[in-house]
């Protein structure tokens, strides 16, 4: 039985609240204004349009992130309706719509960066399809398994959940499905420093793509082949790949991989030191972000080129663009982009010599890089935090830090960061320790 409209009228108005605060009566009333719906008799029929209007007008006046999480969370709530409509109706086919609908919420919450969410509904999922032969839906959660641990790090849960999600999509020809499958493996090794593995799994989910001509997907790939590429230090190799990616994409319709791109060109710069050519394309990822106002993609752009900007010496414009970077990434909880906003600060306070501050920021990078299990990010933060161990006196546990980081890159094959980390030995006398 359908709710009565005012409760439904609630219910959208508490999930806006949530997101928006009380500004949300404002965006509501004009977006049932536009669409003929009165304000205060909200159906469950009128949520969807309600939601796509609402991700269109949040996107120009807020950040593309908020829109798209406030109308996957009003998707969601439209499909938890939809699900009540069939609780008790147990015979195969209705088992079978319930299935898809929980797998329907998994898919949408795992959009909206639900994580847990996720992985209740397509665990929930699971048990109704072991009670009919839909085998069909079962590499889908298992792929969604997958996804949703992958993004709250759980490398070994999502792996296992890759890995039982292949062997059903390849008896079912699901080329689709596996080449999801294996990209999420080859981005599981490459988080972990498993270059050589990731670079295996994206050549398999490369060759099932090809079969599909999934052009979307093609150039997610060709991105990830760079990245893996960007940090194992074959910064010619990154560079080819990114820019087959580039090559392949529309300025029109997919504006966040592109800035994403120019993003990652900025890096292989910064590895280059060519501090102005990096902040280049910095810019141009900013640029691009700011088109749709991607928060994640316009503070990435902020604090890569706050970095460049501290190795020009630069440090008070460096600090500036660090806490505009934090403004966007702490809306959106973006662990991975804070940690390398507090590394940044803390080169940028370095290079002013204050190396309280300094010591801050470090110490906040490397707590939160162990909390995301990023091998890379964890000796990054190392090699900070031991520099300014030396800087302020204590040489022995300066070299501590800098062997340990060298130590994690050569574990992972990152030969170019083993170099860097050479080049720091050398120059702060290391050695002799």
């Amino acid at each position: 039985m359908q709710k009565m409209p005012q409760y439904v009228t609630i219910n959208v108005e508490n999930i806006l609240r949530g997101e928006l605060g009380q500004d949300y009566r404002r965006h509501l009333g004009e977006v049932c204004n536009q669409l003929k719906i009165p304000v205060d008799r909200i159906t469950v029929s009128d949520v969807l349009p309600i939601a796509r209007a609402l991700l269109r007008k949040l996107t120009d006046e807020m950040d593309y992130e908020t829109a798209t999480r406030v109308e996957k969370k009003l998707h969601i709530y439209k499909l938890t309706q939809d699900l009540r409509t069939l609780e008790g109706k147990n015979d195969p086919e209705n088992i079978r719509r319930r299935a898809d609908l929980l797998v329907s919420l998994g898919n949408l919450c795992l959009s909206a960066g639900m994580a847990k969410e996720a992985i209740t509904y397509f665990k929930n999922a699971n048990v109704l399809i072991n009670r009919i032969n839909y085998e069909a839906k079962l590499g889908e959660i298992y792929r969604g398994l997958g996804h949703a641990y992958k993004m709250i790090h759980d490398w070994e849960n999502a792996k296992r959940y890759f890995d039982k999600a292949i062997p059903i999509c390849h008896k079912l020809k699901d080329y689709s499905g596996m080449s999801d499958a294996y990209a999420g493996i080859g981005y599981i090794n490459w988080k972990t420093g498993n270059f050589s593995e990731a670079l295996r799994s994206y050549q398999k989910s490369l060759e099932n793509t090809n079969k599909i001509g999934n052009k979307s997907l093609l150039v997610t790939i060709y991105i990830e082949y760079g990245n893996v590429y960007n940090e194992m230090g074959d910064l010619d190799k990154a560079e080819e790949f990114y820019k087959i990616a580039l090559d392949a994409m529309s300025d029109e319709k997919d504006i966040w991989q592109i800035a994403r791109v120019y993003n990652n060109l900025g890096d292989l710069e910064l590895q280059r030191k060519n501090w102005e050519k990096a902040i280049e394309y910095f810019q141009k990822c900013i640029e691009y972000g700011s088109k749709i106002n991607h928060a994640r993609m316009i503070g990435w752009g902020y604090f890569n080129t706050a970095e460049a900007l501290a190795k020009l010496g630069r440090a008070n414009e460096a600090i500036k663009y660090c806490n505009k970077a934090l403004q966007y990434l702490e809306k959106i909880n973006d662990k991975e982009g804070m940690c390398s906003v507090y590394r940044n600060y803390s080169l940028a306070h370095r290079v002013r010599g204050d190396y309280e501050n300094a010591m801050k920021y470090a110490k906040k990078s490397l707590s939160l890089a162990k909390e995301l299990k990023r091998p890379f990010l964890v000796a990054e933060a190392m090699i900070e935090y031991g520099i300014i161990k030396g800087k302020e006196g204590e040489r022995e546990e300066m070299a501590n830090y800098i062997k340990e980081a060298k130590k994690i890159f050569e574990d992972i094959g990152a030969e170019r960061k083993v170099k860097e980390v050479d080049e720091v030995i050398a120059e702060y006398g290391i050695t002799d320790l």
